[in-house]
């Protein structure tokens, strides 16, 4: 079955059986920003630094790790050769 819509002058028909895929969709991102909030929080909480020992392992160190490893390739291999 078939609806119409007036967009402007013109008349477009709209399936019926795309409005609940439509209503489907936007419950769908309703979701995924839930679950975006849950797992934001669960990152914070690893990163916490009180919250574990700061060994090799803890997400931070291995962060700060690769971040000074980055800058210490780029200063090597940036530099103008003599």
């Amino acid at each position: 079955m078939l609806a119409s819509v007036e967009l402007s002058e013109s008349i477009a028909p709209i399936s019926k059986d795309a409005i609940p895929k439509f209503v489907e969709i936007i419950t769908n991102a309703d979701t995924r920003d839930l679950r975006h909030e849950e797992e934001y929080t669960r990152l914070q909480a690893r990163l916490d630094r009180e919250s574990q020992v700061w060994d090799g392992n803890h997400p931070r160190q291995r962060l700060l790790t690769a971040l000074y490893g980055y800058r210490q390739y780029k200063e090597r291999h940036l530099e103008e050769p003599d």
